[in-house]
């Protein structure tokens, strides 16, 4: 038997076709380390250092030039032995790498050092319970938001500025349904709530 899907309604997503909302906001980078783990034994490990930061350290090492600093990664896990690591070399203009394990391993944590004539130095480090807790995220980036959500009142901004969904994927999603059209089949929205 042949189904027909209705496509998704246009008109539900015009808050998007703003020429704001058609490119990745731009920001300065941010001091920032995290560990994707892509399954049990492979990892993307990737970063970003601020100017200030990276000042600091230039500072800090006696005002020496950045073709002079090196950078090491440490990846501490745990696998069927107990608990393992791991040193890499990294370039200095690198911001991610790839980690592939001979066995299964987890609790992944990375460490990135900054390296200086013979000298090393802890630079940033993963903290444990970094990630959000399971289910839809709500944290929205404030370069992301359109001004109508604010004017309808759609997003909560916290004390330390920054914002959030007001409501809830279900609410959303009425809200969405105030249009005419159909969310079935390919419409980006069909799976909200269930992520």
């Amino acid at each position: 038997m042949e189904t027909h899907q209705k496509p998704p309604n246009d008109r539900a997503f015009l808050v998007y076709n703003a020429p704001g909302m058609q490119s990745h906001p731009d920001r300065e980078p941010r001091d920032l380390l995290k560990v994707l783990v892509r399954n049990p034994k492979e990892v993307l490990v990737f970063w970003e250092i601020s100017q200030q930061s990276f000042q600091r350290v230039l500072q800090g090492l006696g005002g020496s030039q950045p073709q002079e600093i090196g950078l090491k990664l440490l990846l501490k896990y745990k696998h069927s032995q107990g608990e393992g690591q791991d040193w890499y070399d990294l370039h200095p203009l690198s911001n991610a790498y790839y980690a592939k394990f001979l066995e299964p391993v987890s609790a992944v944590r990375a460490e990135v050092f900054v390296t200086h004539k013979g000298k090393i130095s802890l630079f940033m480090e993963t903290q444990g319970g970094d990630l959000p807790p399971r289910g839809p995220a709500k944290l929205l980036d404030p370069q992301w938001i359109h001004p109508i959500w604010r004017k309808e009142g759609q997003i909560q901004v916290l004390a330390d500025g920054s914002a959030v969904l007001e409501k809830t994927p279900e609410a959303w999603k009425e809200y969405f349904d105030a249009f005419e059209g159909s969310f079935e089949g390919s419409s980006p929205s069909s799976s909200w709530g269930q992520r």
